[in-house]
């Protein structure tokens, strides 16, 4: 499918290349959004609330923790 990124070469640095999503591809994410978020449901419903709780809490430490070693941090809304 085609059309779903913008792509740009960066003018400050050669190397760099900007992208983001056109209209399409963010009408795309909006359209399978729900669908993939009762994927991640699913995917932890059998633990108990509070496990449940505590596991999501504790992948977002591992993801904030780890964002000093990636390109581009992870950070929640």
């Amino acid at each position: 499918m085609r059309g779903l990124l913008d792509r740009r070469k960066s003018l400050d640095d050669a190397r760099v290349k900007l992208v983001k999503l056109t209209r399409k591809g963010k009408n795309l994410v909006a359209k399978i959004a729900p669908a993939a978020q009762r994927a991640h449901d699913r995917t932890i419903d059998h633990l108990p609330k509070l496990e449940r709780e505590q596991f999501l809490l504790h992948l977002i430490r591992l993801v904030e923790a780890n964002n000093d070693v990636v390109s581009v941090p992870f950070r929640l809304p």
